[in-house]
């Protein structure tokens, strides 16, 4: 069965889901279940029973179009110098590939996040000179990131800009930080994947 969803009618978790507000006209959705997750599909066409049936036959031969949320948090970012993302800059940082990457993934009212907050923010603020890596954070109760599951917050990854092996024209395979989670230990852990920027680093900083 296929729901039929407003914005009126359901709880506000799955309405975020489908990023469905009470002024939208009503939809039709699909959850497939993937272990503990699900994968999401939305209808965006006319709502005619030619389209919906024809929006059923995709989900059987597992044609339909998936939906992804993409968002930033409601507040001002003037003072933040670790980069927020939204699903869409995020893609466009994954396919930059002058760029290493440090991300915290993250979800609001999570206490171990927000212990780490202040930390994340000195490590982009010290290292805001060096234009070759960027240092962001996304919050993933608004965003979606296609097979990336993450179950564990916050979870921080790393990207070089090195090619994938298996794939030259994409970046090499994530790497998940498991180390400690103190400035010391999070500065360590960059200059031992970008050895040029402990010089650029003791230019401006103490160590």
């Amino acid at each position: 069965a296929l729901p039929i969803l407003d914005g009126g009618s359901i709880s506000n978790v799955f309405t975020k889901m489908f990023g469905i507000t009470k002024d939208d006209e009503p939809v039709i959705v699909a959850l497939e279940k993937q272990g503990r997750f699900y994968r999401k599909y939305k209808m965006n066409e006319e709502m005619t029973y030619e389209n919906i049936i024809k929006f059923a036959n995709l989900l059987e031969i597992g044609k339909a179009p998936r939906y992804f949320n993409s968002g930033l948090p409601n507040k001002n970012f003037k003072n933040s110098y670790a980069k927020e993302l939204d699903r869409e800059s995020y893609l466009s940082l994954m396919n930059d590939r002058s760029k290493e990457v440090f991300i915290m993934y993250y979800i609001p009212n999570c206490e171990w996040c927000l212990r780490l907050e202040n930390i994340w923010e000195t490590l982009a603020y010290r290292n805001r000179n060096y234009r070759s890596l960027v240092i962001a954070k996304m919050d993933l109760s608004l965003n979606d990131l296609d097979d990336l599951v993450i179950t564990d917050f916050p979870t921080l990854m790393f990207y070089s800009s090195s090619a994938n092996p298996n794939d030259p024209d994409k970046r090499q395979v994530e790497i998940y930080y498991s180390q400690k989670r103190d400035y010391r230990s999070l500065l360590k852990y960059l200059f031992s994947k970008i050895p040029e920027l402990e010089t650029e680093y003791k230019l401006t900083n103490d160590l």
